[in-house]
This record gives structure tokens, C-alpha cells and sequence, in this order.
């Protein structure tokens, strides 16, 4: 739109100039007349261009200030070329303080010494430490800690596995990593490691170079655009239909009179410019200012009602979303683990309703076991949000875990800790008591239980682990699991001097230790839950039952807990008895049934009907994703047409009949998330994606609207064009309802102006074919649209939004902008004029 105002607003400059000058008017009038009209529309365009940058610019800035983070936090220790001290003036003395570094400035080969709470700003090689324990629920997804140990040891290790088991050689869990990605946080330990990649070609470089692109039409733009081609094809049809009229005139008329008179030449330029004219009538010239008012005012709106909108087209953007992939926890849920069911002794207990039912009603010798195995592999100092469940569950049982620790791991020297990771689903420790040597392990139910023979039963005693007593315990996690309660097994082992090497850490298999291998006695397990956030099943109920939004959720955790989680929540139905197929499924039988990823060319699928695959499929899974560390659209084009090539699933005909389905995905790992979003938008759908980790980032980049928690990293905000101030989803909701509000003050917008449009179009069009002359002016029109108009699209845009906008499905994304009403009411307009 507003590159046809600047063609018209050159077109009639050149125009009035000529004619000014053909009348030899003076210099001062050819300034003063042949100017106007085009400036006026220069200064038409210019307005809206300042009212967007400076809203893009406030935005900018405080979206910086939401990320602002202290200029200390920016700052490590580092040692360079030998030095760590540094000389500092204070005062008129000199003294020696540490060599604080700012990120940016880091070089490879830089020591950096490791500081509990703080992010890795480069990749680096871990070469000197002790109890190093790694976050990276930022990249990977996944909450639990990552062990890392030096680089000389892992080479001892690798050495120590070649000689005895090489088998194991080529297994990833094999030997601990010494590599610190840069993004991830350091959870524990001290230590120093050295800067190896820095920059673009840095791991969260990559990743960020991979968010760069260029930007793509929102829903809206597209529909504006094409509007302003079919305003444009129109007024040059009136402009052309007005000269040949004119002209046609003139040749009757010269035909009677015959001969030419001098002043001919002017006048049949005079038609050429009322031509002009015409083409200017035709073009709304306050749309662009109408829209751009009301998305900077409901922006505004917005962020006082938890959404804060980075760029004004994000949020128009979500008044079309027919389709939102969203995480669960934190999300969803709050992301405080609350314990609501003991086993122990072969019986469930409630815990919710009364604490102390176990020291009342459950065997002593379980119970005191099951808390102190608790107790021994949490984290209390910098505890997760399920190890704050398992600490508060302990207060409230009157459990005093501090001197239990206190006494069996006195020291970082008394215990050694075999770490959770997602591949394991357990953790382990390794400690003393009362001379012996005890393994105390916790983790996902069923792994904990694949490693049991015994079992403490009703009167508290070790027991074998008996067929019935293993079948009942698997029907009550069962019923567990469909309350949406998260289950976590308790088992211990009295260990055997030397079992399993010296320090019972010798031997890898599959990725469990030797020691944790079998013999173990089941203690019980947990179940605790997620609370859901405020509002999330109204919120989801209107959505899907009322807006005609599509809600999946798209998590990391278990089958089972998903699904129940999905059902309390309202995005599958509460009422179902059972799952039908595709409503639920994991992300790895997701990705295989799809048939992973590939580039399609869907300009030669619409012309032959068909897809037409060009480019190498990706089907591996890594770390990060494979596609998004690159820029897809500069290396892979269509060979038939040079078109961009969409990333998406290989088999789009069970893509599509699965997503018919599909609620949840459950164990979602990036890529599947990433692959979803994208063979959703090939179809044709809007997408909206919640995130919060780095890992998250291509998905929301990838998106037609990311939406990205305020309590997320940087990059994943970076990537979203909308970031949710209260974590909440019930704000999607809230920001669905101003984007249809948006989208409805234009389209009232658009009726308003195009009737006062076509109405002067019509008149000077009549006029131009009676009178010879356009009864408007391009001028005077100018002033009707940006005077008048503007106005009235302060009025329009300044509406709030109404819950009846959420009773409606959303706006499809090849719908026309006007509809049959518009129409009708222009054409009212047109018949009285």
C-alpha cells in the first residue's frame, strides 16, 4: 500500500510540474501548486512510518529492559596469558583484585573460573574441577542436572573403558563430558575451564544466526496486500476508463468543428492528469495510518493485560491463530510439585489430606527408609521444582532431612553421586552407614523397579518381590498415572565390600552402573503433581469449544501424565473413557510415523497437484535440530521454479491425518516440536507456540506468532514475537481476543473508507465524463482520507474487544478482507451517490 501512495504521490509531482509549467505560471506558483498534491502524499506515507518506528522503537526498548541484566552478572574472572590479578586504583593506593572480564570480550584460550549461577558465555572445555554439575534445561529441555569432569580425567576414563569393557567404547554415557555449552548454567561446583568457540560459530551463535532471516508476511499484511493490488487494478481501470472517455469526447468534438486549435496539446494533457487524479481518488491513503493506530493502541492495551507485544503485526497476527502447540509445564501448570500419594508397605496413602498418616498408619521400618533415601538424593541447597516437593513433603511429615544428611554425607567426600539424566531416568547415591556401604536410588518408577528382587512389605520386613506383589504395585501407579500424578520409585541396596570395584563405580552397562544393576529393594514410590495455573480451563474451554482454536500440548514428560494433564486442562475431553488413536502420542512415534523432515516446493505442489520432493531428508535427532542450526532459506531452492523450499514432513498425508487427531505429544524432544509447527504451517494453518528454552527458539522463530514465558532464556524472547509477562496461558487467550479485535476495527475501517472512496471515484469519473473535469481534487481527497479518515480510525481502533469475538472461528487465511456486508454497503454508497 504504501509503495503505491509513494508511485503515485512521484507521478503526480512530475505531472502538475509539467502542466504548471506548460501555463507558465512562475516559479513561485509551480512551487507553490505542482508540489502540493504529491507532497501531501509524501507526507501521508511519512506519518505512518514515523508512527511505526517510534511504537517498534519503544517496544525495542522495553523489551531490552525486560532482559536488562546487571552489568556484574555480565562480568567472570579470568585468567589471561597467565594473569588473574589485576592492578585497581582505589584511592592513591593500588591494589590486586581479580581480573573481571566482560562476556563480550572473551578470546579463546581465555581460563574462566566457574561461578555457581552463572551462564556459560562461550564454549569451553572444563580442564580443572570438582562436583561440577551443569543445567542445561535451556538446550536440551531437560530439568535435571549434567555431571562434568575434567578433560584430563574423561581421557583416563576412555582409556580405562578401551582396555577393560570396549564394547561401551562408542555408547555417549559412557565417559562424562568435560564440554560447557555456552547458555547453559552452572548448577554446582568450583572449577576453571577454557574458552574454545566464541562468536557466530559458538553454540548459542548458531543458534542465534539461525533466528536471522527475513522477516515473512503476517496474515493480515497479505490480506492488505492484496486489497491495496485489487484498489490499484481498480482505480487504473477507472483512470484508463476516464481518459478514454475524455478522449473519445474530444474527437466527437473536434470531428464537428474540424481543425486543431493551438491549446489542444495542453488540454489533451489536462485529461492525462485527471487520469492521474482518478488513480489517486481510487487509493485509500489513510488505511495504512488506520491500521497502524489501532495495532499501536491495542499493544498498548495489551501489555497492561500480561502480553507484551515486541513488533505491532505480532498482534494482529493472533486474532488469526486456528492452531497453538503449547508446553505444559510452567505453562500449563505451575511448576510447583506438590506430593499427594505415598505407597509404602504395599499400600497407597493420601498425603494430601492428612501429613502424618504415615508415622501413623505405615510400617516404621518403610517409612523410615523411604525418607531417608528422600532425604539423601535431593538437592537442598539449590533444589529443583521437584526436589522443593520432596523437601516440603519431609517438612510437613516432620522429617527433619538436614540431620540425616548431616550424619550419613557430613562432606562432599562422604558420598559420591551418580547423576539423573534423561536416558537413565534415575538417580543414585553412594554412601556409609553404620560402616557399611549403601546405595540409595530414586527415579522413574519403572526403571527403579526393573532393578528389584525384594520389596518391604505390610509389617516393614525385606521380602522377595513376588509376581502378585510386583502386579498389584504396577495397578496402583497405573491409577496414579491417570490422576496426572507424576510417580517416582524409592528403592536401597546394602552393598557387599568391593562389589562392582573398589568404589562401586567401575562398570557401565546401558548406561546404568553395575552397582544399580539388580538386588535392589523396592521401598515405595511418590506421586506428586503439577497444579494447574488459574484461569488455563476457562481459558482452553473457550478456545477450543467457542474461538475454533485448536490447543496441543507438546511436553517432555510421560504418556501418562500428559494425557492426564491434557484431560484436566480441557484439551482432551474429560469425559473419554479411553484414548482414541492419534489423540496421544510420544514425540519419537510421532516423528517416525510423519517420516521425519524434508524440503517441499509447495508453489510446484499447487500447480501439479502434487509434492515434489528435492532436497536430502533429515530423519536424525541430535542435541539441538539439524535444520534449524541452518539458514534454510539460502541453501535450499527449488530446482524446477527457484521458489524457497518449506521445511516439512516427508509423509504429509499421515501428517495430516494424524493432526486431525492429535491433542498431545508426550517425551517431545525439539525436533519433533519444531517438526510439528512446520508441517502444520505448510498446511495452511496459523500457529501459535508457547516456549521458554533455548531449545524452543527455532520453533517460535518458525511459527507464525511465538510466544515466548517472561521466566524463559533470552534467545527463546529474542525468537518470540509476543512474551506472556505471567507465564500464564490463560493470556493467550487474552491476547486471541485483541488480535480479532484488531481485525475487525480494520475491516470496519476498510468499509468505512473504501465507501467514501468508490462514492469520489464514481463522481469524478461522471464528472470527468460530463463536465470534462474531476468535481475533486487529488488534494482535496488527500484531505478526506487523512484528515477525516484518520479520525474516524481513532474511533474504530480505540474499541475494546468483546467476548463475542471468541465465539467465532477465526479468520482463514486466504478469506478476503471485504466481505459480502462491505460490499453491500459500498454499493449502497455507490447507488446513492
Amino acid at each position: 500500500m504504501l509503495r503505491i501512495l509513494l508511485a503515485a504521490a512521484v507521478i503526480t509531482i512530475v505531472v502538475n510540474m509539467i502542466v504548471e509549467e506548460e501555463k507558465s505560471t512562475g516559479l513561485f506558483i509551480l512551487l507553490l501548486i505542482a508540489w502540493i498534491d504529491g507532497v501531501a502524499i509524501f507526507f501521508a506515507v511519512l506519518v505512518v512510518c514515523l508512527v511505526t518506528t517510534i511504537n517498534d522503537y519503544k517496544k525495542e526498548r522495553q523489551f531490552e529492559k525486560l532482559n536488562e541484566t546487571a552489568e556484574s552478572e555480565k562480568r567472570v574472572n579470568c585468567i589471561r596469558e597467565g594473569q588473574e590479578m589485576e592492578d585497581v586504583q582505589i584511592g592513591d593506593t593500588i591494589e590486586k583484585h581479580p581480573k573481571r572480564t566482560h562476556i563480550d570480550d572473551l578470546v579463546v584460550g581465555d581460563i574462566v573460573r566457574i561461578e555457581t549461577g552463572k551462564t556459560i558465555p562461550a564454549d569451553a572445555i572444563l580442564i580443572e574441577g570438582k562436583d561440577i554439575e551443569m543445567d542445561e534445561a535451556a538446550v536440551t529441555g531437560e530439568s535435571n542436572t549434567m555431571k562434568k569432569v575434567p578433560y584430563e580425567e574423561c581421557l583416563a576414563k576412555i582409556e580405562h573403558v578401551r582396555a577393560h569393557h570396549p564394547e561401551d567404547l562408542n555408547k555417549h554415557t559412557a565417559v562424562p563430558s568435560p564440554v560447557l555449552l555456552s547458555g547453559t548454567k552452572v548448577f554446582k561446583g568450583t572449577g576453571l575451564y577454557m574458552v574454545i568457540v566464541v562468536g557466530k560459530i559458538s553454540f548459542m551463535g548458531e543458534l542465534k544466526e539461525s533466528m536471522e532471516g527475513e522477516q515473512e508476511e503476517t496474515p493480515l499484511q497479505q490480506k492488505l496486500t492484496a486489497l491495496s493490488e485489487d484498489i490499484g487494478k481498480l482505480g487504473l481501470i477507472a483512470a484508463i476508463a476516464t481518459v478514454l472517455v475524455m478522449f473519445i469526447s474530444y474527437f466527437i468534438i473536434r470531428g464537428k468543428d474540424g481543425g486543431w486549435e493551438k491549446d489542444d496539446v495542453g488540454l489533451c494533457f489536462s485529461y492525462l492528469v485527471l487520469g492521474i487524479t482518478v488513480l489517486v481518488v481510487a487509493i485509500p491513503e489513510g488505511l495504512p495510518l488506520a491500521v497502524t493506530i489501532a495495532m499501536a493502541y491495542s499493544v498498548m492495551k495489551m501489555y497492561q493485560e500480561n502480553n507484551f507485544v515486541k513488533t505491532l503485526a505480532a498482534c494482529e497476527t493472533m486474532g488469526e491463530v486456528n492452531n497453538i502447540c503449547t508446553d505444559k509445564t510452567g505453562t500449563l501448570t505451575k511448576n510447583l510439585m506438590t506430593v499427594l500419594e505415598v505407597w509404602v508397605g504395599e499400600k497407597p496413602y493420601n498425603v494430601e489430606a492428612d501429613h502424618n498418616i504415615l508415622s501413623k498408619e505405615a510400617p516404621k521400618e518403610a517409612v523410615d527408609a523411604f525418607f531417608e533415601v528422600l532425604a539423601c538424593n535431593t538437592n537442598v541447597e539449590d533444589a529443583n521444582a521437584t526436589e522443593m516437593g520432596f523437601l516440603k513433603f519431609l517438612e510437613a511429615s516432620q522429617y527433619d532431612y538436614n540431620a540425616v544428611r548431616k550424619r550419613l554425607m557430613p562432606d562432599s567426600h562422604s558420598y559420591d553421586r551418580i547423576l539423573f539424566t534423561s536416558s537413565r531416568k534415575k538417580s543414585s547415591t553412594l554412601l556409609k552407614k553404620d560402616g557399611t556401604d549403601w546405595l540409595y536410588t530414586f527415579g522413574n518408577v519403572m526403571k527403579i523397579l526393573e532393578s528389584c528382587s525384594k520389596i518391604f512389605n505390610k509389617e516393614g520386613k525385606e521380602v522377595a518381590l513376588t509376581e502378585d506383589m510386583k502386579h498389584d504395585l504396577l495397578d496402583n501407579i497405573t491409577k496414579a498415572n491417570t490422576r496426572a500424578l507424576r510417580t517416582l520409585g524409592v528403592a536401597l541396596k546394602r552393598l557387599a565390600p568391593g562389589e562392582c570395584g573398589d568404589d562401586h563405580l567401575d562398570i557401565v552397562r546401558d548406561e546404568i552402573y553395575a552397582v544399580e544393576e539388580g538386588g535392589l529393594t523396592f521401598v515405595g514410590y511418590l506421586g506428586l503433581r503439577d497444579q494447574l495455573r488459574d484461569r488455563v480451563l476457562e481459558a482452553v474451554t473457550i478456545l477450543t469449544k467457542k474461538a475454533g482454536v485448536t490447543v496441543r500440548m507438546v511436553t517432555g514428560d510421560n504418556y501418562e501424565t500428559a494425557v492426564a494433564i491434557a484431560k484436566e486442562c480441557g484439551i482432551i475431553d474429560q469425559s473419554a473413557t479411553g484414548i482414541e488413536k492419534d489423540v496421544a502420542m510420544t514425540g519419537f512415534d510421532f516423528y517416525e510415523r510423519v517420516g521425519g523432515k524434508t524440503w517441499l516446493c509447495k508453489k510446484c505442489e499447487d500447480e501439479k497437484g502434487k509434492n515434489q520432493k528435492v532436497a536430502v531428508e533429515e530423519d536424525k535427532q541430535e542435541l539441538v535440530l539439524d535444520i534449524e542450526s541452518k539458514k534454510e532459506s539460502e541453501e535450499k531452492t527449488c530446482p524446477n521454479c527457484n521458489s524457497k523450499l518449506e521445511v516439512t514432513a516427508k509423509n504429509m498425508g499421515e501428517f495430516a491425518k494424524i493432526t486431525e487427531s492429535l491433542r498431545v505429544i508426550s517425551s517431545c524432544r525439539p525436533g519433533d516440536k519444531y517438526l510439528l509447527v512446520a508441517g502444520l504451517r505448510y498446511m495452511g494453518n496459523i500457529v501459535g507456540v508457547t516456549g521458554d528454552g533455548s531449545n524452543d527458539a527455532p520453533a517460535l522463530k518458525k511459527a507464525d506468532i511465538g510466544l515466548a514465558m517472561n521466566a524463559g532464556t533470552d534467545l527463546a524472547k529474542d525468537a518470540a514475537g509476543i512474551v506472556l509477562l505471567d507465564n500464564n496461558f490463560a493470556s493467550i487467550q487474552t491476547a486471541v481476543n485483541w488480535g480479532r479485535n484488531i481485525f475487525d476495527s480494520i475491516r470496519k475501517f476498510v468499509q468505512f473508507q473504501l465507501s467514501v472512496n468508490v462514492v469520489a471515484l464514481v463522481l469524478a469519473f461522471v464528472g470527468a465524463a460530463i463536465i470534462s473535469e474531476s468535481p475533486l481534487t487529488a488534494i482535496q481527497l488527500l484531505w478526506v482520507n487523512l484528515i477525516m479518515d484518520s479520525l474516524a480510525s481513532l474511533a474504530l481502533a480505540t474499541d475494546s474487544p468483546t467476548m463475542d469475538q471468541l465465539e467465532r472461528p477465526p479468520v482463514k487465511k486466504d478469506e478476503y478482507i471485504i466481505t459480502k456486508v462491505t460490499s453491500s454497503v459500498i454499493d449502497r454508497g455507490c447507488c446513492r451517490t
